[in-house]
C-alpha cells in the first residue's frame, strides 16, 4: 500500500486568509447584524413604523430563528460561526423583552423579567450544552448591550437594575460552573458600565435605594463565584481572590461616589465592607480550612476596609494618618501569612500618604503659621513615625524571609520617613525663625538645622549602614539652603556671622564627608567622594574670598581705601586658609591636600606681587607682606622638620 505524502503546511499568507476569513468575518458580521437590528429599533421608536407588538414579534421571532441557526453551525462543526450566530439571536431576544417592558410599556416587569430568565437560560444553556465559550461571551455583550441600544433616555432604576441583577445571577453561574472567566469579565464590566451611566444621567439618584443596588451587585460579584469554589470545596486561585478583592473596592468607590463625600456615612460603609470581607475570612476557614491564601486575601481586605474607616470619619488630615497607619498593618499581615503583594501594598499606600500629604494638606507659608502646632505638623509626624514603623519593620521581615526586594523597599521607606521628618523639622523652624526674625533668620535657622542633621549621621556614619548616604543627601539640603544664606548682605562681625559661619561650616562638612569617602570608610564611593570634596573646598574657597572682599568694605566711605582693605583682608585670608589646609595635609598625611596648599600659597604670593604691591597703600601692603611670609616661612619649617622625621 502505497501512503500519501502529509498535504503541506500553509504558507503564512494562507494563514492570515485563514483568520480573516472565519475568525474575523464572523466576529465583524455578528456585530454588524446586532447593531443593525439595535438601530433598527431606534428607529422604529422615533418614526413609528411598525407598532411595538409588531416590533417585539418581529424582535423575538429573528431571535429565535438565529439561535436555531447557530445551534445547526453548532452541530455541524463550524464552532465560531454557529457560535456567533446563536450569540446575536440571544441578544435579539434581551432586546425584546426589555424594551417590552421598559419602553413601550405593553407588558409589565415581572412578565419582562420572566422573559428575560427564559433567554438567560436559552442563550447560556446552549453555551453550556455546546461548550462554546464564545457563544457564553456573545450573548452576555449582547445582553448588556440591549439596554444602551434600544434607550431613547426613559426607563426606570429599578427596571433596569432588575434587569441586570437577574442576567449577573445568570452569567456568574454558568461562568462558575465552565470556568470561563472572560464571561465574568463581561458581567463586571457590563454591569458597572450601565450603572455608571445611568447614575451620571439621573439628576435625581436617591441614596439609599441607589446604594442599596450597589451593594447588591457587589455582593453577587463577590459572592457567586466564591459560593461555587466553596460548594465544592475547590481552592481559590489567585485571580479568583483578585477579582473578589477588586469587586469590593469597585464597590466601595462606587458607594462613596453615592454618599457624594460624608464623611460618617464612608465611615459606616467601610465598616460594613470589614464585616463583609471578615464573615468571608470564617466562612472560608470553615469550608476551605488548608487555603491559606484565601484566608489572607480576605482578613487583608477586612483591616484595610476597618483601616479606612476612622480617618473616612474625620476626613482631611485623618485620611492621610489612616493609610499611614494602615502601611505597616499591612506589612505585619503579609509577613503573618507570607504574602509579598500585601507587603508591598503596605509601601504603596505609605506612598500614598506621603502623597497626599505634601500635595492636599502642606502649606509653605510662614506668616500667621504657629510652630510645632498645626493640623500639618502633627499628621506629618504620625506619616513620619508609621513610615519609619515600617522602614524598622520591613528589614528584619525582608531578613527573616529572605527578601530582596523588599529589604529594598525598607530602605526606601526609611529613607522616605527620614525625609519627610526633616522637612517637617525644616517647616517648623523656618515658621518658628520667621517670628522670631522676618524671612532671613527663618533660612538661618533651616540651614542650622539641616546641618545638625548632617553631623548627626555623620558621627553614627561608622557605625550604621546608610548613614554616610543620609550624611551626603541632608549635606546637599543644607548646602543648597546656606548658599541663599551666604547671598545674604553681611552682618555682624568679620568671618563670625551667621551669613558666612552656616555656609562654612557646610562646606567643612563636605570635605569631611569627602574625606571619610576617598579615605575608604562608609558606604560613599570615592568618585562621589571627590566631586564632593571639589565641590566643598571651592565653595569654601570663594565664601572667605567673599566675606574677606565685602565685609571689611561695609561703611567705609572712601571707595579707594575700601579697595585697600579689602585687597589686603583677602590677602591676609588665603595666607590663613592655604596654612590651614597645609596643617591638615600633614596631620592626615594627605599629599594631595598638601598640593592644594602650596598651589593657594603660590596663589597668594601671585596676588601680592601682581596686586597689592601696585594697588595697595603702604600700611596695607605691608600687613599682606607680614602675614604671607610669616606662614611661608612656617610653611618651609613644617616641611624641614618632616624631612628630619
Amino acid at each position: 500500500m502505497i501512503e500519501r505524502p502529509p498535504p503541506p503546511a500553509p504558507s503564512a499568507i494562507e494563514g492570515l486568509e485563514e483568520r480573516l476569513g472565519k475568525q474575523v468575518a464572523t466576529w465583524l458580521g455578528a456585530l454588524l447584524l446586532l447593531g443593525a437590528a439595535g438601530f433598527y429599533f431606534r428607529l422604529a421608536v422615533t418614526r413609528g413604523l411598525l407598532g411595538p407588538w409588531a416590533k417585539l414579534g418581529c424582535a423575538l421571532a429573528a431571535g429565535v430563528v438565529a439561535i436555531a441557526l447557530g445551534d445547526r453551525f453548532l452541530r455541524t462543526g463550524a464552532r465560531l460561526l454557529g457560535q456567533a450566530v446563536a450569540g446575536v439571536g440571544v441578544a435579539l431576544v434581551f432586546g425584546a423583552a426589555y424594551a417590552g417592558f421598559a419602553r413601550y410599556g405593553v407588558y409589565d416587569a415581572r412578565v419582562g423579567a420572566a422573559v428575560m430568565v427564559v433567554a438567560t437560560a436559552l442563550g447560556l444553556g446552549l453555551a453550556v450544552r455546546r461548550d462554546a465559550a464564545i457563544l457564553a461571551t456573545l450573548a452576555a455583550l449582547g445582553a448588556y448591550l440591549t439596554p444602551a441600544l434600544a434607550s431613547s433616555g426613559g426607563g426606570g432604576r429599578d427596571a433596569l437594575f432588575a434587569y441586570l441583577l437577574v442576567l449577573d445571577l445568570g452569567v456568574l453561574v454558568v461562568a462558575a460552573r465552565r470556568r470561563w472567566r472572560g464571561l465574568e469579565a463581561v458581567a463586571s464590566l457590563g454591569t458597572w458600565a450601565l450603572f455608571a451611566a445611568w447614575y451620571h444621567a439621573s439628576a435625581t439618584p436617591g441614596v439609599a435605594i441607589t446604594l442599596a443596588w450597589c451593594l447588591g451587585f457587589g455582593a453577587v460579584f463577590v459572592g457567586v463565584p466564591l459560593a461555587f469554589h466553596l460548594r465544592h470545596r475547590i481552592a481559590l486561585s489567585t485571580g479568583r481572590l483578585a477579582a473578589a478583592v477588586l469587586a469590593g473596592a469597585v464597590t466601595f468607590g462606587f458607594g462613596c461616589e453615592i454618599l457624594d463625600g460624608v464623611g460618617p456615612r464612608l465611615a459606616a460603609l467601610a465598616l460594613a465592607m470589614a464585616a463583609g470581607y471578615a464573615a468571608l475570612v470564617a466562612i472560608v476557614r470553615r469550608r476551605l480550612p488548608g487555603d491559606g491564601l484565601a484566608h489572607a486575601v480576605m482578613a487583608t481586605a477586612a483591616v484595610v476596609f476597618a483601616t479606612l474607616a476612622v480617618p473616612l470619619a474625620v476626613r482631611d488630615h485623618g485620611l492621610v494618618v489612616g493609610w499611614a497607619i494602615a502601611a505597616p498593618v499591612l506589612l505585619l499581615l503579609g509577613a503573618h501569612y507570607r504574602l509579598a503583594v500585601v507587603r508591598y501594598l503596605g509601601a504603596a499606600v505609605a506612598a500614598l500618604a506621603i502623597g497626599r500629604l505634601l500635595t492636599a494638606h502642606w502649606s509653605y507659608a510662614l506668616e500667621g503659621a504657629r510652630p510645632f502646632a498645626s493640623p500639618a505638623c502633627a499628621s506629618a509626624a504620625v506619616v513620619a513615625a508609621a513610615v519609619g514603623a515600617y522602614a524598622w519593620l520591613g528589614r528584619r521581615i525582608a531578613a527573616r524571609l529572605d527578601d530582596a526586594i523588599g529589604a529594598l523597599i525598607a530602605r526606601g521607606a526609611g529613607l522616605a520617613a527620614i525625609g519627610l521628618a526633616a522637612l517637617t523639622l525644616d517647616r517648623e523652624l523656618r515658621v518658628l525663625g520667621f517670628g522670631l526674625g522676618g524671612d532671613h533668620a527663618a533660612r538661618q535657622l533651616a540651614v542650622a538645622a539641616w546641618l545638625v542633621a548632617c553631623a548627626g549621621a555623620l558621627a553614627v556614619g561608622r557605625r550604621r549602614p546608610g548613614a554616610a548616604w543620609i550624611a551626603v543627601a541632608t549635606w546637599v539640603v543644607a548646602a543648597v539652603l546656606a548658599f541663599g544664606v551666604a547671598l545674604a548682605t553681611p552682618s555682624g562681625a568679620l568671618f563670625v556671622n551667621p551669613g558666612f559661619a552656616l555656609p562654612a561650616l557646610a562646606a567643612l562638612l563636605g570635605l569631611v564627608i569627602a574625606a571619610r569617602a576617598i579615605g575608604g570608610s562608609g558606604e560613599v564611593g570615592a568618585e562621589l567622594g571627590l566631586v564632593i570634596g571639589l565641590v566643598a573646598g571651592g565653595a569654601l574657597w570663594v565664601l572667605v574670598t567673599r566675606e574677606a572682599w565685602v565685609h571689611p568694605r561695609l561703611g567705609v566711605e572712601d571707595a579707594l581705601r575700601a579697595r585697600w582693605l579689602g585687597h589686603a583682608t583677602v590677602t591676609c585670608a588665603w595666607s590663613v586658609l592655604a596654612a590651614a589646609t597645609l596643617g591638615v595635609g600633614f596631620a592626615r598625611r594627605w599629599p594631595p591636600v598638601r598640593v592644594v596648599a602650596l598651589g593657594l600659597f603660590g596663589l597668594t604670593a601671585a596676588k601680592v606681587l601682581l596686586i597689592d604691591l601696585a594697588r595697595v597703600g603702604q600700611a596695607y601692603r605691608v600687613l599682606s607682606l607680614v602675614v604671607l611670609g610669616a606662614l611661608l616661612l612656617v610653611t618651609s619649617w613644617l616641611y624641614h622638620r618632616r624631612a628630619r622625621t
